[in-house]
């Protein structure tokens, strides 16, 4: 009996406070939210997501050590905000986060709960890396945690807090179980864009349109629940159900074009593959359209096989965007540096009076890459294995990491792929630097910076650059496990340059005053 009490009494404890968290986030669902975001902290277990990922081949080997690591450490910042008495995140979405650059965070704290606690602990995390669209600005209101990426968004979040006029009670009962969930039900603004704007499809998606999704559905989304016990639904609530039977219509349409395609796949087979993709079928009852992985655990499997191709995709895709982006900052860099110095560059290696070399470009554009600390501590007429220098080499720097996980050993060395062209001809060939004036054949025509293979990687304070062969200018930057590499260029660009360009192109490319044409890229 003692024991039936106890079992009763925790489910009414759960039942206040997701009915306390349930009004406090009601609090702030102004009608301009178009969506609701939440997780379950207490739900998650970081390294069992990752020991599941990680058998399914979803994380990259290269990257697992790295990502123990940060379970690790996310489970011991989780157990901090559970202990200080937080459950459930949310985060509301606004079209005008678009102008504001993220979202809005809204974190109920349990009574009895430290609130400051969870303050300090979501300011540390949030502000060790300033990612775009991550909350800068926090503040505790009546026990609930409100982050914001720009003070006006969280001013507005503070100060206007009337309840919403939509009955959203059947959609959080629909999302509210999910350890991770999202919650789309739009706006006036939205709903008019979407029936505005929403592009005509072909058949047999051709009553997909703009006047249905506006018009037609209430409200939709997903609900997941994490490892060991995974499990996944899609809902989408109709006004009606001939509309609900038309919206199933389409999916079921949508996965048949799937299934129709043309199959390669090396060891996924087609029957296979279609049996998986039977398993999104959707369900239809009372105006609502369901799609639940019941066999989510037993498919799991299957769904790694076929999603592994898009994910590596994907992981290439950012890591070539970061590559990118990181080039753009060392090519803005050199521009800064030349703005200082007369509109001259800086040479490959810095030198002393009798000819010898010190220290490389990279530690001289150090304070021009926001490093002015790490800068300061070099000794500027040493060179870089000096016993004081030396050290430092250790230290590198993020903008000359490669995003790649396959180089972390080389980042621990110290080295980087990162590189400019120094043989004879190039814009680094001058013991006295470059002008962009001797650049005549054209900035945007002329390599500043490159990607060598990791073979001919660098200690990056060391005076040591590519040294291009001009008769075979691809030995050094031609990859074997990707068919491009990286490039800048003086105009500040960056760019990628294919495999299969061809010698002669890349040889006009690499020289600054060698009058060749170049393509237009």
């Amino acid at each position: 009996m003692r024991i039936l009490f106890g079992l009763v009494f925790v489910c009414l404890a759960q039942l206040a406070t997701a009915a306390d968290e349930a009004a406090a986030l009601k609090n702030y669902l102004t009608d301009d939210v178009v969506a609701v975001a939440h997780c379950d902290l207490s739900a998650i277990d970081p390294l069992k997501v990752l020991q599941w990922g990680s058998s399914l081949g979803l994380v990259d080997t290269a990257e697992h050590d790295e990502a123990a690591q940060f379970a690790t450490t996310a489970q011991a910042r989780l157990n901090e905000l559970v202990d200080a008495g937080v459950s459930r995140v949310y985060l509301l979405f606004r079209v005008s986060d678009v102008t504001n650059r993220g979202t809005s965070w809204v974190v109920p704290v349990a009574a009895g709960g430290d609130a400051n606690a969870v303050l300090e602990v979501l300011r540390e995390v949030t502000t060790r890396k300033q990612d775009v669209g991550q909350p800068k600005f926090w503040e505790t209101v009546d026990g609930v945690v409100l982050g914001a990426t720009t003070e006006k968004q969280l001013e507005h979040l503070k100060h206007t807090r009337p309840q919403t006029t939509r009955d959203l009670d059947d959609a959080w009962a629909a999302f509210g179980q999910g350890d991770i969930g999202l919650t789309v039900f739009g706006d006036d603004d939205s709903r008019r864009v979407v029936r505005e704007m929403f592009p005509p499809l072909p058949e047999p998606l051709a009553a997909l349109n703009g006047e249905l999704l506006a018009d037609g559905l209430l409200w939709g989304g997903f609900s997941l629940k994490l490892p060991p016990q995974p499990d996944f639904e899609i809902v989408i609530q109709a006004k009606d159900n001939p509309t609900a039977a038309s919206v199933a219509e389409l999916i079921t349409a949508g996965l048949g074009m799937i299934k129709v395609l043309p199959w390669e796949h090396p060891t996924l087979e087609a029957a296979a593959h279609e049996a998986l993709i039977s398993r999104f079928a959707p369900q239809v009852e009372a105006a609502r359209v369901r799609i639940h992985l019941s066999q989510f655990a037993s498919d799991a499997q299957q769904l790694a096989i076929l999603l592994n191709p898009p994910f590596r995709s994907a992981r290439q895709a950012a890591h070539r965007a970061e590559r990118m982006n990181q080039f753009k900052n060392i090519a803005l860099a050199f521009h800064n540096y030349a703005n200082k110095h007369d509109e001259t560059l800086p040479a490959a290696a810095s030198y002393d009076a009798q000819g010898k070399p010190l220290l490389s470009w990279r530690v001289h554009l150090l304070p021009y890459l926001e490093q002015q600390a790490l800068y300061n501590e070099f000794h500027l007429d040493e060179p870089w294995d000096s016993e004081h220098n030396l050290p430092l080499s250790a230290i590198l720097p993020s903008v000359f990491v490669d995003p790649d996980p396959a180089l972390r050993k080389l980042h621990a060395e110290g080295k980087t792929t990162y590189v400019v062209p120094a043989s004879d001809g190039t814009l680094f060939d001058s013991q006295q630097g470059s002008t962009f004036k001797e650049v005549i054949d054209g900035t945007s025509n002329t390599v500043m910076l490159v990607e060598v293979v990791p073979e001919r990687a660098v200690i990056w304070t060391k005076p040591e650059d590519w040294q291009v062969d001009l008769d075979h200018p691809l030995r050094g930057v031609k990859r074997s496990d990707r068919e491009w590499f990286t490039t800048a260029y003086c105009d500040g660009s960056a760019r990628v340059i294919e495999n299969s360009i061809s010698e002669e192109e890349l040889r006009a490319r690499l020289t600054k005053a060698g009058k060749e044409v170049v393509p237009y890229p």
